[in-house]
């Protein structure tokens, strides 16, 4: 799973690979396993309508999230890291080898991913929505510095902010998670980057389909 993400990342999608591609592939997939230090923690609110989190008094004015979590009472907020060393580590192979860095960094991003994935998995069980992250349709990526001061990333995760809202370390993300609902199952459908989507312009999906 890790492998496939990385690969739609770095846009293959059925090419033929070499050997000594997939080696590298596997190389920088134990790599990154074994460098990062995946943290995440969350909190949960109730919803009000129009999307407002009760606890915190923070609208958010997107229709897409209102939309996607329509149905939920409940909405956890889940932020997660795989922590500095993963930058270091993309840093050091940008100044000495360009391919693995660019495979390293892809194989980074979707085990961030598939550690958050499977962190929501434990702690909400199977009745969860997806994540919806800032940045995603029309939900603002600037409500990173709001989330970022009500769950104290700084102290918790160890996150700090850029001025474009941009967490580092890089390989660190937040996202809304609605709760008690079935889960929802990825699909272009209703995603609201399908007119404009890398993915499918390649004939694949950002996700494995069932």
């Amino acid at each position: 799973m890790i492998k496939e993400t990385a690969l739609k990342y770095m846009g293959y999608t059925n090419q033929e690979l070499d050997e000594g591609f997939l080696e590298l592939l596997d190389a920088c997939v134990e790599e990154v396993k074994e460098v990062a230090h995946f943290k995440a923690t969350y909190v949960i609110n109730e919803v009000e309508k129009p999307f407002t989190l009760k606890k915190y008094g923070i609208e958010i004015a997107s229709q897409d999230l209102i939309q996607a979590l329509d149905t939920c009472q409940e909405v956890a907020i889940v932020a997660c890291t795989l922590g500095m060393a993963i930058d270091q580590r993309i840093r050091y192979y940008n100044a000495t080898d360009m391919q693995k860095a660019i495979v390293f960094d892809a194989v980074a991003s979707a085990y961030v991913e598939y550690c958050c994935n499977r962190y929501e998995d434990e702690v909400f069980g199977v009745h969860h929505s997806y994540r919806y992250a800032p940045g995603y349709g029309d939900i603002p990526l600037a409500l990173n510095q709001d989330i970022y001061k009500l769950m104290n990333l700084h102290k918790k995760l160890g996150l700090s902010l850029d001025a474009s809202s941009l967490f580092v370390p890089m390989k660190s993300m937040t996202g809304f998670v609605g709760l008690q609902m079935d889960k929802q199952e990825k699909s272009c459908g209703r995603c609201k980057q399908k007119p404009h989507c890398g993915f499918l312009k390649r004939g694949t999906t950002c996700y494995k389909k069932n």
